[in-house]
Parts: C-alpha cells; structure tokens; sequence
C-alpha cells in the first residue's frame, strides 16, 4: 500500500513539476510578446512619423523656393536695372510675409543688398555660387553669416534674357520648422534633429543641451544600443536610408528614427524617450487577458485535448459513414435521410425540388476506357454539381452514375430550370483527357414539394420518371415531372 501510494505521489509531483514549468513558460512567452509588441508597434509609428515628417519638410522648403523664384521672376522681367530703392521694396515685401527673417538681392560681383540695409560680400559663398550657375541653392547655417545658427540661406537666379544677373536669398529658420513638425508627437515630449550625413549638426529642437560644438557621432558614440548600432547609422546616413535605434543612456531608454531629406544631404531625426514612446498602450491588457487564460489552459489543457481529439474522431468516423468514398458527396443512405429530416423540419417552407442527374452513356465510357477514367469522369461531374449548387442543399450521390441534388426553399419554380440548364452546360463542358473525342452529357429529372409528392419516396419516384423522360427525348436535356390527367 505505501509502495503505490508513493508511487502515486512522485506521478502527482511529475504532473506538479510538469505544470508549473508550463506557467513559468507561459509567464516568459508573456512578458516577451508584450515587450517585443509594444517595441515593434512604437519603431514603425515612429518611423511612419518621421517619414510624413520629412515629406511635410521638403514640402514647405519647396513653397520657400517657389516664393523667392516668384520674387526673381518679376525682378528679372523688368525692363531696366532696379535702383536701390526699388531693391529694398522687393526685398522688405518679402520680409515682411515672415517666411524669410531676412532677404537679400546679390549682384554678380557678390555684393549682397538686405532687407535690413546691411552691406555684405558674398562672392566666396557656396550657395551664391550654386544660384550664380542658374540653379536653386540652400546653405549649411554653419557656412551662413545669416540670422544664427538654425537659420540656412535659401537662394535662386534672377535671370534677364536666358542670363543670370543676380540672386536673390532669404534666410529661413528650418530649426524652427523641424521643431513645429513634430509639436503635436507624444505630446511635443520629443525632439528633432537636422544632420548632415557626415555627422554635423544644421539644427536641434531641444533646449535641453548645448549641441552647438557637439558632433552628431560622438554624441551617440558613448551610449548603449539595444536595437541597431553606431555603424549602421553611419552607413544609413551616407547611403540616404531610413532607419532607427533604441539606445540606453544611463538606464534612460530612448528610440531615435531618421529619414533622409531631399535638401543637401540632410537627415531628418526625432528623438523621443521609450517612457513617452510607450505611454498610452492599452493593448497590455490584451496580454493580461492572455495570461489569465494560460492558467485555465494549464489545469484544463488535457481534458480538453482529449474530448477534441474524441470528438473529432467521431465526427472523422460518422462523416466516412455518410460520404461515397469516391466523390467525396453524400452516400444514398445518407442523401436520403438527409432529405426526410428536411422534410418534416419547421424551416421547410414554399417549394423544395427534388432532382436526379444521370449521366449519358456512362456504361460505354466503362467500358471503352476503363474503370479508372470513370471513377474521373464522376467525380468532375460531382465537382460540377458542387459549384452549381447552393452549400445549404443536399447533393449526393445515389447509383453508379446517378446523382441526387435536393434544393431547399426555393423561392420562384423558374429559377430551377435555368439551374438545370446550367448542369448540363456544365457536364458538356467537362474535360478529360483520356476521352478526348467524348462529349459529356447528362439527363436532369425534376419533381416538386409538395406538388409532386410530400415524401421522400414519391418525390424521388416522380423525379426518376422525369429522368427517363428526357432519356426518351434523347438525352442531354432536362424534364419536370407531368402529372398525368
């Protein structure tokens, strides 16, 4: 007795041992699809934001060109050279719109005219050099004398007669834009960053640090990545693609995304910490209701998989006994209960049509070509009837090539012909290879509920003389059945 009640013990501690191994899994699977979701879902809502960002960016960039060439069109249709009056007009209308802090009209020796009546040279600039070629141009605020740090000179030709006579510039602060961009992002707790593809910093929307003298690769140099790397970076920059990293400066999380613009070779990056990125995932609960649900499935996992498994083994069993073997519809024992249980059930309503389907000259297909191009031949023909047919109605197979479909609750008599018309459409359009020179055909036989028979029995002799009906007409055609008197 003790020799099988500790051997029933150490089974019990197996299954303990067992089934707290199951919760610790369950409780690891858990905890890691709720960090990888909410990881995954956080990097593409990001990178989604930062690329809407960027096409945001470059677009109202575009809108700066497109007001500074309107500006260069008109000073470059005038019919002689503009006094210094007629400049500072120009250049103080386009200031005053509060697009530009500052505009300037350069002349070709370099000499540049402001809006705020500053003289400056700037024949050595890249981008008066850029415009001066006949193209549009955008300086790096560190090249720039203009406005400070985050502000960058936009500049474009004025041409008179196919030749360029001067350009004309604005300064536009793009840190100011980067940074409104992203205001209405995880609630402006994030910031932005311009960089150029070596590294260097155009602009930042924090406040935060000083990143004036910082270089863009040192700073990220000295943190902890958890996903993406330093190198990978570097790389995405100078090969123009978008990317993001998650990084963790001291134990501070952080998520950065970074979209290359098309303005020099400029980055677009937003930096956003992981406690404001995830904020406001209410998805977790989901997870929570998981793990509820693993520890029913641990205590009733078992029971539950073998009333599955009986269950289905019956359903498998009960289902072999109902189906002919070879078209895989129903056999006739189970057509003809299926229709009688039909019959005397409260859904059954209006008219319900009975038909038999027999093929033509089926025994010389036997016979000529063998069983096995037969048993084809049936079972296209029960494929055809499965399309035909409705998946509520009752199709099976009843004799060798004979078939019986039941159509339940049909609303109007005359769509029954037109069905009828379209299976013998169909078997005509049967193909098979091994019979190449046969034409399929079949014969349809149709009787009425109640009309023709109230029963499964009358309803299929009445239905069957149908048939031969259309045998004795030739064959390849349908008939419904014709009370005689």
């Amino acid at each position: 007795m003790g020799w099988h009640r500790s051997k029933n013990s150490l089974r019990y501690a197996i299954a303990l041992a067992v089934f707290l191994c199951y919760l610790a899994t369950a409780f690891m699977v858990f905890f890691a699809r709720v960090d990888s979701a909410v990881n995954q879902n956080t990097v593409e809502l990001l990178q989604s934001n930062v690329q809407q960002q960027s096409y945001h960016f470059e677009a109202v960039i575009e809108l700066q060109f497109n007001t500074l060439e309107v500006a260069s069109s008109y000073i470059g249709m005038q019919p002689q050279k503009l006094t210094v009056e007629q400049m500072e007009d120009i250049l103080q209308s386009l200031s005053s719109t509060d697009t530009f802090g500052r505009t300037m009209l350069i002349l070709p020796d370099g000499t540049g005219y402001s809006s705020d009546g500053i003289v400056t040279q700037v024949g050595d600039r890249a981008y008066f050099q850029t415009a001066m070629s006949g193209q549009r141009a955008m300086s790096n605020p560190l090249s720039s004398s203009v406005d400070g740090d985050n502000k960058v000179v936009l500049a474009v030709p004025v041409e008179r007669d196919g030749q360029v006579t001067a350009v004309l510039g604005g300064s536009y602060d793009v840190g100011a834009l980067s940074s409104l961009l992203f205001a209405d992002i995880y609630e402006g707790k994030g910031y932005s960053f311009i960089v150029t593809a070596d590294g260097s910093i155009v602009s930042t929307g924090t406040a935060e640090a000083d990143w004036s003298e910082r270089y863009f690769f040192d700073a990220y140099g000295k943190v902890n990545f958890s996903k993406g790397s330093l190198d990978q970076m570097r790389t995405d920059f100078q090969n123009r693609s978008s990317g993001s990293i998650i990084v963790d400066n001291q134990g501070v999380g952080s998520y950065l995304a970074y979209e290359p613009l098309d303005c020099n070779d400029w980055v677009l990056c937003y930096v956003v910490s992981e406690e404001d990125a995830k904020a406001g995932y209410e998805f977790i609960a989901h997870y929570e209701l998981l793990l509820g649900a693993a520890f029913l499935l641990g205590v009733g996992a078992l029971l539950v998989s073998i009333q599955h498994i009986n269950a289905r083994d019956r359903r498998r069993l009960m289902r072999k006994a109902e189906e002919d073997s070879l078209t895989g519809l129903l056999n006739k024992e189970s057509t003809a209960r299926s229709i009688t249980d039909w019959l005397n059930e409260e859904r059954c309503k209006g008219y319900q049509v009975l038909l038999m389907v027999d093929l033509d000259h089926f025994k010389e297909i036997n016979d000529t070509y063998g069983h096995a191009t037969g048993d084809l031949v049936l079972k296209k023909t029960a494929q055809v009837l499965r399309g035909v047919f409705r998946e509520t109605d009752i199709v099976g197979r009843v004799g060798g090539d004979e078939f019986m479909v039941f159509l339940k609750n049909v609303g109007n008599p005359e769509v029954v012909q037109r069905l009828m018309s379209t299976v013998n459409s169909r078997i005509r359009g049967i193909s098979v290879d091994e019979i190449p020179q046969e034409t399929l055909s079949c014969c349809i036989g149709a009787a009425f509920y109640p009309r023709h028979g109230k029963d499964f029995t009358l309803l299929y002799e009445n239905a069957d003389r149908a048939l031969y009906e259309a045998k004795r007409a030739g064959g390849n055609g349908h008939a419904v059945f014709q009370a005689e008197g």
